[in-house]
């Protein structure tokens, strides 16, 4: 009889394979929006060019114009090819969300009374991702493809205009680059919500500067200072403790940014030897402890109670200190030994 641990562990396994191809997936979706943008700035010289030609059946005028219809056609097929890989990631994203529901049966069905207790913050977590992919496939079908779909209806009006009206069709092809423009930064952002590749390039230290850059645009007001100690000269963390520490961080900086109206903001790291700590603390308005532990936690959502199982899946402790308009102190201690 196969034991309960082991084939949680397999499935687990597996999972983290679909979530590899759903990583996959969305690099070549991005890769084809950048395909798709390179030949929208080709049609755009070409269409230049025929401009300022003055004979319409000279030789060069006609090989443009066979370039048009060539670039038009691998457009098309672009966004074609686009909805089909938005296919294949809804796939991938059921296949996610029935394998969550499988682990979440196993251990439902295997633990006693005193274990299901343990297993809460486990399932919370997997119920917590499941939800965050129903939100990022949302916002793929709301943005992405209802631009791509506008986009290839203005494509097509200009292909039926070009040769009456070059001005209109030139106007609608500026619009169509902003549009695509703004298609690829919202790819990129789920792409980096999804893995923010420079934990693995750089480091923790750079990628939580980055996401602190990032919000200064929105959030100009806020002064946020990093401040770093450490009592050993290289600190090796695993991809996964990066990450994870990186997680909590970013949910304490959106819970200070859209709920604390703080005005300074401190994130202090701490290296030891055998443990790592990293300590958020703001002076904004701060809250009651009997609002976080609301069973609704209208306000801040369930946000504070997934750093904190984040913390615990880490073998760590995160400890929230907040009194009412004096702010609030988050302080994360992370053994190096998980």
């Amino acid at each position: 009889m196969i034991d309960k641990m082991d084939m949680e562990m397999f499935l687990r396994e597996m999972l983290m394979d679909i979530e590899n191809e759903q990583s996959q997936i969305i690099k070549r979706l991005e890769e084809n929006h950048r395909e798709v943008e390179s030949l929208q700035r080709e049609k755009k010289i070409i269409q230049e060019r025929l401009k300022d030609n003055i004979s319409f059946f000279s030789p060069s005028s006609a090989k443009g114009r066979d370039r048009l219809e060539d670039i038009q056609q691998k457009i098309l097929a672009g966004h074609t090819k686009t909805e089909t890989i938005k296919g294949n990631l809804d796939d991938i994203n059921k296949k996610i969300l029935t394998m969550g529901s499988i682990i979440r049966f196993i251990q439902e069905s295997s633990y006693t009374c005193q274990s299901k207790a343990e297993a809460i913050n486990g399932i919370s977590i997997l119920e917590t991702q499941e939800l965050e992919r129903k939100r990022i496939a949302r916002d793929l079908q709301d943005s992405t493809v209802q631009n791509l779909t506008n986009m290839i209806h203005k494509t097509e009006f200009c292909s039926k205009m070009i040769d009456r009206d070059t001005t209109q069709v030139k106007l609608e092809l500026v619009t169509m680059i902003e549009n695509i423009r703004h298609t690829i930064d919202d790819m990129r952002k789920v792409i980096y919500d999804l893995c923010p590749m420079s934990i693995d390039d750089l480091g923790l230290i750079p990628t939580v500067q980055k996401l602190i850059e990032d919000n200064k645009k929105i959030y100009p007001d806020v002064n946020v200072k990093i401040n770093m100690k450490s009592e050993v000269d290289e600190m090796d963390l695993s991809s996964v403790v990066s990450l994870t520490i990186f997680r909590i961080i970013q949910e304490a900086c959106n819970n200070m940014y859209k709920y604390a109206n703080a005005s300074e903001v401190s994130i202090d790291f701490q290296f030891q030897e055998d443990s790592i700590n990293v300590i958020v603390k703001d002076n904004g308005i701060g809250f009651m402890r009997e609002d976080f532990e609301k069973p609704n936690k209208e306000k801040y959502g369930f946000g504070l109670s997934i750093m904190q199982e984040r913390a615990e899946l880490l073998g760590g402790n995160l400890e929230i200190k907040s009194v009412p308009n004096e702010g609030t102190i988050i302080h994360l201690d992370v053994p190096l030994e998980i």
